[in-house]
């Protein structure tokens, strides 16, 4: 396609009404040019995008799923819409490589107290300064643990002007402190398939995505990179000469130049019941969460400013959200508030409401089961060290699942229950109010194997137990005189043991 024909394609876009309302609809399948299916993933992505040229109202997403899902992809793609000068994309970097390149090295001279001659001295004070206001950063990897602790303060929005002090090796003096300013707030988008439970104070500072998985959605991939690789030169001159790509990438610009200040909600405390209706119990992150929900109204309203009612502000423009704005953002939130409340990936909550979910007898499933069931559902086995490293410890952190400890002769594995079933083992059995553990309608154990395997089951708890206690949670399933011999036995063992005289523990 020649020059003439891209230009006119510009003008053409241009000329179609440039600030006209753009819905939800329209909007997804202009992202979908280039990124099928990921429907809030994309959009979400968008809008936080365009949150970038308000005053503070910027936000940050952590992109987290298994390696090959398309977890960079989506926010790499979102990026060639917005300007090249206000993208920054980084592979890796730790805490003194990013400062000293996104750092302009400045000099300030200082007085410093008088001196013998009663003269006042002047010092010179070297820092370096970075300025993020508006900008996009683009980590393709997670960066380093201490890069992310320094840069925590800024995710939350705590200070507009931060300041980091760190020791960095010098060629001729050794360590030497670095100060370092950061100035304004940036949109950080991060991309990472660690494994690794993610800390709560992280969590909360992000929206926490995960590319959609689906068959359908990985055919249409495909067949768009078929198109894409296939002939990379025609893909690219059709792609840049397309009309609504090109309208929806100078609507970027001029949401830009418009220098919006702020999104007021006329009746947030309407929102604010609306939020909270859906929460059983709430939380002190359901704070954190809510100002997600708020964010993504106004990140909609930025988006069709110009057909929104609006002010001239001390910084800039301020615009006034309307009933629109406030629906699109529950839809919107509505698509990642179970994960992202619970602090986990949505991959990991998809996972847990197609595979463990569906047990609802309650007896639990072990690590077998677990990727016997992953095979059938996904068609593709799930690897141990991902089961045992993400999976499960992320499940268990968030308190979606308990595990269960291994009992009986032969070495029965461990467990994984629902935590909604934590007040039953699904066996029959039953936790009481005073935390024991007691049987019923089971039939009566009629084999040794059996008995110890009851008794194994009742100090499950791991916490020591009297006799009378033991026989009192066996519910009669067992005669009395039996259990003392059935706990010596045990002993002998060396799977219960006496902390003392009169209690019994598990091993």
């Amino acid at each position: 396609m020649s020059e003439d024909e891209r230009l006119n394609a510009m003008q053409n876009a241009l000329e179609n009404d440039p600030h006209k309302e753009i819905s939800f609809e329209e909007l997804a399948d202009i992202l979908g040019i280039t990124i099928k299916y990921d429907i809030g993933n994309k959009v979400i992505t968008f809008l936080i995008g365009l949150g970038t040229y308000t005053d503070e109202e910027q936000g940050n997403i952590l992109f987290r799923s298994e390696t090959t899902t398309g977890k960079s992809y989506i926010p790499l793609e979102i990026s060639e819409l917005f300007p090249s000068s206000d993208v920054e994309k980084i592979g890796q970097a730790s805490p003194t490589s990013f400062f000293h390149k996104y750092g302009k090295k400045m000099e300030k001279e200082e007085i410093i107290e008088t001196g013998e001659d009663g003269k006042p001295k002047k010092t010179t004070h070297t820092y370096y300064m970075i300025d993020m206001s508006k900008k996009i950063y683009i980590f393709k990897d997670m960066p380093s643990d201490r890069l992310l602790e320094s840069l925590r303060s800024l995710l939350s929005h705590d200070e507009k002007e931060l300041q980091i002090q760190f020791t960095d090796k010098t060629d001729k003096s050794g360590y030497r402190t670095r100060h370092i300013i950061i100035k304004g707030y940036p949109t950080f988008i991060f991309c990472t398939a660690t494994s690794h439970v993610l800390d709560l104070q992280e969590s909360t500072r992000f929206f926490v995505l995960s590319p959609d998985i689906e068959e359908a959605k990985i055919k249409d991939a495909i067949m768009l990179l078929a198109q894409r690789r296939g002939n990379r030169m025609l893909f690219t001159q059709q792609l840049n000469s397309n009309e609504r790509r090109i309208w929806l990438q100078q609507r970027v610009g001029d949401v830009k130049a418009e220098n919006i200040q702020d999104v007021i909600i006329e009746n947030p405390t309407k929102v604010a019941e609306d939020f909270m209706k859906k929460k059983e119990h709430l939380q002190p992150r359901h704070m954190r969460d809510f100002g997600r929900l708020l964010a993504l109204i106004k990140y909609w309203t930025i988006l069709n400013c110009w057909t929104r009612k609006s002010t001239v502000g001390e910084k800039g423009k301020i615009l006034y959200a309307n009933d629109i704005d406030i629906e699109v953002g529950f839809i919107l939130y509505n698509t990642i508030c179970e994960a992202n409340e619970m602090g986990i990936s949505p991959e990991v909550y998809r996972i847990y409401k197609q595979i463990f979910e569906p047990d609802n007898t309650g007896e639990g499933l072990t690590k077998q089961q677990i990727c016997s069931k992953f095979l059938t559902v996904y068609h593709r086995p799930l690897g141990n060290r991902r089961l045992e490293k993400e999976i499960i410890p992320n499940l268990q952190a968030c308190g979606l699942i308990y595990e269960v400890e291994g009992t009986g002769v032969g070495g029965k594995p461990k467990e994984y229950r629902l935590s909604k079933f934590m007040n039953s083992n699904g066996k029959g059995e039953e936790i009481i109010p005073n935390g024991l553990i007691s049987f019923i309608e089971k039939s009566q154990p009629t084999s040794l194997k059996d008995k110890m395997n009851i008794l194994l089951e009742v100090l499950i708890l791991r916490r020591p137990m009297t006799l009378d206690e033991i026989i009192h949670s066996t519910n009669g399933s067992i005669p009395k005189d039996e259990i003392p011999k059935l706990l010596q036995q045990l002993s002998n063992e060396a799977k219960v043991c006496q902390p003392d005289i009169d209690h019994w523990l598990l091993v």
